[in-house]
């Protein structure tokens, strides 16, 4: 699995494993006044690598400070299991604890299991948060 968040503005940093099933990756947006970052995901995450994906997702957070709003895109995973629900409450947990606002943007496969796993919606979902205005690469 390879494991990359940014850290900093260009400078990645990657942790490798065993696999190739999962990449993570960040970038900075601005909204309005915010500072907004979007976290993207690829490959897949199941038992093996939920808890990779949950620390891999906060790291690249940690990489840009002063940020106040997070999204984390999933459109782009080709699995999701049900595991990976109990990395998503985590990463609510950790942010929370910052009082960061962030919301998951879903695939259809993603929204599905959401669905079931979070029927009370503690996951934020994109559609629940106001669209970003002029959003612009930072």
């Amino acid at each position: 699995m390879t494991i990359t968040p940014l850290h900093g503005h260009c400078r990645p940093h990657v942790r490798a494993t065993h696999t190739d099933r999962l990449s993570v990756s960040a970038r900075s947006l601005r909204r309005r006044t915010e500072r907004y970052v979007c976290v993207s995901v690829r490959g897949e995450v199941d038992a093996a690598n939920a808890k990779d994906f949950a620390v891999a997702v906060c790291e690249a957070i940690d990489g840009r400070p002063g940020h106040t709003v997070v999204e984390v895109d999933l459109q782009a995973l080709g699995f999701l299991s049900v595991d990976a629900i109990a990395a998503l409450h985590a990463i609510n947990a950790q942010l929370a604890r910052r009082d960061v606002t962030w919301s998951v943007l879903p695939s259809r496969a993603v929204s599905r299991l959401l669905a079931l796993c979070d029927p009370e919606g503690v996951i934020p979902r994109a559609d629940e948060m106001p669209e970003p205005s002029e959003a612009e690469p930072a």
